[in-house]
Formats: C-alpha cells, sequence, structure tokens
C-alpha cells in the first residue's frame, strides 16, 4: 500500500506536481469505471433471475378446535344412536326416568391442545361446561383423555354436546362452584330439569342419509317436514347433511311409496 501511495500521491519536494495530480485523476476514473461495472452486473444479475419462480407457498390460518366423540348407554347396557351434525356436535333424544352413562373422548383429530363440552338440552335453560379434554393442568399427568358421568332429564328431551376449544374455565359454570351442579367431572351425576313448556321430543328411527339426497327429499319420504328433523337432529342448515350421515326420523312415519328423489 506504501508503494501505492507513494506511486500516485506523494510529491516529493522538488517533484512535479501537475504529472502526480494527472496521475491521480486517471486512478480515481478507473475505480470509479470499476464501481460502475460492478453496480452494472449486479443490477443485470437481479434483473434476470427476477423471472426464475419457486414453488407455491400456502399460508392457512391457524384453526382452533376440539373434537370430542360421544358415546351414551342406558342403565341396561344398551346403547343410545347419538347424530353427529358434524365435526363438533352430537345430539342424541334421552327418556325420562332412565340414567344413562355418557363417555366423552379427544378424538385425536384437535387442532387445539385442550377443549370441553357445553351440554344443553331442549327445554332446560341451564348450559353445562365439562371438565378439560386434552391437555388438564388440574390432574397429575396433565392430561385427560376422556371422562364418563351420569346423565338424567327429568322429561323426554334432546341433548346436545358441542365441543369447544379453550379452557372451561372461563365460563359461569366453573366460575360459580361445582355445587351448583353445572360444572361437569368425571364420575358425577348430572340431573337436566326440563320445564313443562318443553315440546317432548318423539323417540325415533335412524336414518343413512345417501349420495344425492337431500331433507326435502328425507322429508317427503318419511310424511314429516324439513323443521321436524332439523330440530331433531339440532341441525342448523338444511345443506349441511353429508353421505353417509345419521338421522334421527320422527317415529311413526312411514316411507311415501310415491316419493322420489
Amino acid at each position: 500500500m506504501r508503494k501505492l501511495y507513494n506511486e500516485f500521491f506523494y510529491i516529493p519536494k522538488f517533484g512535479k506536481i501537475r504529472e502526480k495530480v494527472m496521475l491521480a485523476h486517471v486512478t480515481l476514473t478507473v475505480i470509479i469505471m470499476i464501481g460502475c461495472l460492478a453496480a452494472m452486473s449486479l443490477t443485470a444479475y437481479a434483473y434476470f433471475s427476477y423471472n426464475v419462480t419457486s414453488g407455491t407457498n400456502v399460508i392457512s390460518s391457524a384453526r382452533f378446535e376440539a373434537d370430542v366423540s360421544v358415546r351414551i348407554t342406558d342403565e341396561n347396557g344398551e346403547t343410545v344412536p347419538v347424530n353427529q351434525a358434524d365435526s363438533k356436535t352430537h345430539t342424541a333424544v334421552l327418556s325420562a326416568g332412565t340414567t344413562y352413562y355418557v363417555t366423552l373422548k379427544e378424538s385425536g383429530n384437535s387442532t387445539a391442545k385442550t377443549g370441553f363440552c357445553i351440554v344443553t338440552a331442549a327445554g332446560c335453560s341451564d348450559t353445562y361446561h365439562t371438565q378439560q379434554l386434552g391437555e388438564d393442568e388440574t390432574v397429575v399427568g396433565g392430561k385427560t383423555d376422556s371422562i364418563t358421568f351420569r346423565l338424567e332429564v327429568t322429561a323426554d328431551t334432546t341433548v346436545k354436546f358441542l365441543s369447544h376449544w379453550g379452557t372451561s374455565s372461563c365460563y359461569d359454570a366453573y366460575s360459580k362452584g361445582e355445587g351448583n351442579g353445572l360444572y361437569i367431572t368425571s364420575g358425577k351425576t348430572i340431573s337436566m330439569k326440563i320445564t313443562k313448556t318443553a315440546a317432548v321430543v318423539p323417540s325415533g328411527v335412524i336414518y343413512t342419509v345417501v349420495h344425492g339426497e337431500n331433507l326435502t327429499w328425507i322429508a317427503n319420504r318419511y310424511n314429516t317436514t324439513v323443521e321436524q328433523i332439523m330440530i331433531l337432529n339440532g341441525l342448523e342448515n338444511a345443506d349441511s347433511i353429508q353421505e353417509g350421515q345419521q338421522l334421527l326420523i320422527p317415529s311413526g312415519n312411514v316411507p311415501a311409496e310415491s316419493a322420489t328423489p
């Protein structure tokens, strides 16, 4: 570096200043040209590489869902039909004077680490919440895969089990304490009081939906209405039924032979 400095920039006491200045100008010009060529090269590389495409990256929003399977047996060990309206909603028709054993189990398809079930019934003003399913800090081991409890109803009704992600302690059923009977834990007995003004839900037959069928055709075939089927099965959307789904049809209705899909 010192040699280059002496060659291009150092001016001895009796040296020629004009030659040194000219040489310095030429050197700076060369350096600037090299810098410009480098910048042009980078620009050209960026331009030609711009059209190179890569694989599509799909960014999906997070889904927090707690999927729960529901199994119900009566006091004689007979299995009670449970209708699954969708991945989170299950309904069953229960009768008064019978003790039912309900098992709620985390299905393994949940996208949330923990969740619980909201339990309601037609004609019952109370809303029940279960203990945690999945990650549960209240138990040894930190996880609860399933719970089983006894359920009684004071009148024939349809009970709905709605799985919900999150923590049940955020809701009134827990904050009011277990003494009020609204918080369901494994081994507990729950008695749901059905008001006298509630319509008695009839028992029914199980029908499996075939590809291409809709609620209108099924209702016509069984001499009932779309509204009755939706109420009995806890359906919120008449177009939500799927092939293979089981529906509870009001009893006493026979298929109409003249109905065609």
